[in-house]
């Protein structure tokens, strides 16, 4: 591509202000690309060249290049916030921050108001870089307060040495008063500006709409090549790796937790090929290989499963750790292979640990494998693909 084709190609593209992100967009990438979730609340512009790591029924987790990890929720407020963000009381803005630092990917971490610059012309990595607080804005910044239902802001980890993207900016929207739109843009300390660039230019066009109820919440994953359905008003997230998925209850009361990653083992072609004359057995040996070297998990309860065309096992043990009871839920499908996923469940909830043990084998049943995702660039999902009834179980794992 000549200098001045790709010059045309970027400047189609600088309503955006991605280039500082990815200046080698391809041709085919250049036109801008749109989600909407199947919950409604929002339309968002999403850059080209992006890649999905997820999306919900309520918001999608998207890179671009490696740097920049994008993600969109919505979420229910409390019923102390829920009013117009532009009438917040002092504690009610306290309260907003608590619960901004809750729906983190880190929950550790700390909420402070975003600052436009300083005075001085330095960037806020370098502040950072020279000691200054990263929760704090500096002496010299002017504070941004609340505009109407619009609030910027910064989220620090707790230990952002041992994050990936420890830049975090937001925007958190009021589609209507008891629910919030949060947008974030995760990214390293130098890339701080382009963050606000780029934060800037996705929300320059994003359309609030109506928040719609739905009953299902199916978490789609294009590269992993699943879809499955997770318990209504979970979070979804990612840690170091983008490809292992992580979701949470936000409830106060009870600590609810869910992973799945892809697994691949040659030792499990056993349980993966099992037929139902052998499913059993082939998943008793299952178990005892995978805990021979746990001497300190023990399976209460375990089954053979068969989801679709994988094979699998579904598992129940505890684990008592400072004297907290958490019954943990493991799942394993897997093919011919021994290729497939582990999908983990945990809950400290002793009083309605069978509502939630059915709540987690539900999920597992609803597990489904896609054929012909692309995951190569994002592609607009409208509402009404996000809403199809799920497709039976009987794709092939090919991976």
């Amino acid at each position: 591509m000549d200098s001045l084709k790709k010059l045309g190609l970027l400047a189609a593209a600088a309503s955006l202000i991605w280039l500082t992100i990815h200046p080698a967009i391809p041709a085919d990438a250049a036109s801008k690309t749109t989600f909407e979730p199947a919950s409604g609340g929002y339309t968002l512009t999403v850059p080209p060249g992006s890649e999905e790591i997820y999306h919900t029924t309520t918001g999608i987790r998207f890179k671009v290049g490696q740097d920049f990890l994008v993600s969109a929720d919505l979420y229910s407020l409390p019923s102390f916030i829920s009013v117009p963000m532009k009438q917040y009381s002092a504690e009610q803005k306290k309260e907003l921050d608590k619960f901004l630092a809750k729906i983190q990917d880190d929950q550790d971490g700390s909420i402070s108001q975003d600052t436009p610059g300083k005075a001085s012309g330095q960037t806020r990595a370098e502040g950072r870089r020279t000691g200054e607080n990263a929760g704090a804005p500096a002496a010299t910044d002017r504070q941004r307060p609340i505009q109407g239902d619009t609030y910027q802001f910064r989220a620090v980890p707790k230990e952002p040495a041992r994050t990936n993207r420890p830049f975090i900016l937001g925007r958190a929207y009021q589609p209507q008063k008891n629910s919030l739109l949060v947008i974030t843009v995760r990214t390293t300390d130098q890339n701080a500006d382009a963050a606000h660039q780029a934060i800037q230019a996705m929300t320059s066009d994003l359309k609030l709409s109506k928040v719609r109820y739905t009953d299902v919440n199916l978490l789609t994953v294009p590269k992993e090549r699943y879809h499955i359905e997770i318990p209504s008003g979970w979070r979804v997230y990612t840690v170091r790796a983008d490809n292992v998925l992580f979701a949470r209850s936000l409830s106060s009361v009870h600590t609810d937790n869910m992973m799945i990653r892809e697994i691949s083992d040659d030792s499990f072609r056993n349980l993966g090929s099992a037929d139902a004359s052998n499913l059993a057995q082939a998943e008793n040996e299952f178990i005892e290989k995978i805990t021979q070297y746990t001497p300190n998990v023990t399976i209460l309860r375990h089954e053979p499963v068969t989801v679709g065309d994988l094979r699998g096992s579904l598992s129940e043990s505890t684990d008592n750790e400072d004297l907290k009871k958490a019954f943990i839920f493991n799942a394993y499908l897997l093919n011919p292979a021994g290729k497939g996923y582990m999908i983990h469940f945990q809950t400290d909830d002793t009083i309605n640990y069978d509502l939630k043990l059915k709540a987690f084998k539900q999920s597992v049943e609803s597990f489904t494998l896609t054929r012909d995702i692309e995951n190569k660039d994002l592609k607009t999902v409208s509402s009404r693909t996000v809403r199809q009834k799920r497709p039976a179980g009987n794709s092939r794992y090919d991976g």
